[in-house]
């Protein structure tokens, strides 16, 4: 017999950079006040993401089923990187980075699991926004592709000064805010450079699974986070991964992908629509920091906007 506590959601969770959706088990007890299974929009490994219908906050939060250990952890690493980022206040010192308002231990008087209270962003991931069997509306033009592309390696560029890697830079964490401009999110998986002593909390190395947003073999630092930056400029400009067509149904073809990374191999690019030379050197891994990054970008911008 089904137990009437425990509601089965559709959630989308992201395995490998793919996107799968899953049947969630979710029981009421987990939940926190005010939310029901209906109000869930998301979840990974560590976590499901809701949003509160009355305060429009987004509401991380430990599950039940999700709670071996590390599920905790990541909820208070995040809320560590938010501190950071925000110097112990409530709004970044970028304008793309999400703002989080609180930290909840479990069992707090306000909800039963860890949970973060963050900034809702309702205009979804820039991953949808530019995937043509995602939206219905028109396409980015150039010009808006690189506002964005600005945006995002001006939040990455402020959170390395904050003594962070993201660790896991992908168009699903580049949210949209109500005027249509970037909020990086989702810092599960990102690395303190100079944690506190006897801290367990921050992985140093790469994930089990190939992705098409990191170089094979090398833990979280700045050649992989320029490596995903490229992969995100690639997947802005043609609405899909890199090598998207190796593992669109399942994971089995991850070590494919490795090796083509491991040889060098690339998708081709369009030099007369897209940003390639920055791409490239990303892929590469030429790059020492974001501000170079940027600086080739306007170049870029000037070639195929400005001057195009």
């Amino acid at each position: 017999m089904a137990d009437p506590d425990i509601t089965v959601v559709p959630i989308t969770i992201y395995r490998a950079s793919i996107p799968f959706t899953e049947q969630v088990p979710i029981h009421k007890s987990s939940l926190p006040p005010g939310i029901s299974a209906s109000d869930v929009i998301g979840g990974g490994h560590c976590s499901l993401i809701a949003v509160h219908p009355e305060t429009k906050r987004v509401l991380k939060f430990a599950h039940e089923s999700r709670t071996r250990g590390p599920s905790s952890d990541s909820i208070r690493l995040e809320w560590e990187i938010y501190r950071r980022v925000q110097d112990g206040g409530t709004a970044s010192g970028s304008p793309h980075i999400i703002s989080c308002f609180g930290f909840f231990p479990a069992d707090s008087s306000k909800y039963p699991t860890e949970t973060l209270e963050l900034e809702y962003c309702p205009n979804g991931t820039l991953r949808d926004r530019v995937r043509r069997d995602k939206t219905d509306r028109p396409l980015p033009s150039p010009a808006q592709l690189f506002r964005w592309a600005f945006q995002i390696a001006d939040a990455v560029r402020f959170i390395h000064a904050k003594g962070v890697w993201h660790g896991d830079l992908k168009l699903a964490n580049a949210l949209l805010d109500a005027n249509g401009d970037i909020k990086m999110g989702d810092y599960s998986a990102s690395v303190i450079v100079d944690p506190e002593p006897g801290s367990t909390w921050y992985p140093t190395k790469p994930p089990r699974n190939q992705t098409a947003y990191r170089p094979p073999d090398l833990p979280t630092g700045i050649a992989t986070e320029v490596f995903g930056f490229g992969a995100a400029l690639f997947e802005m400009w043609t609405g899909k991964q890199p090598y998207e067509e190796l593992f669109r149904e399942d994971l089995s073809h991850c070590k494919g992908l490795r090796d083509l990374y491991l040889q060098r191999k690339f998708p081709q690019l369009d030099e007369s629509v897209m940003p390639a030379k920055v791409i490239k050197k990303c892929w590469n891994m030429v790059y020492e920091n974001f501000e170079q990054i940027k600086n080739e970008l306007e170049e870029e911008k000037i070639r195929l906007v400005l001057d195009g």
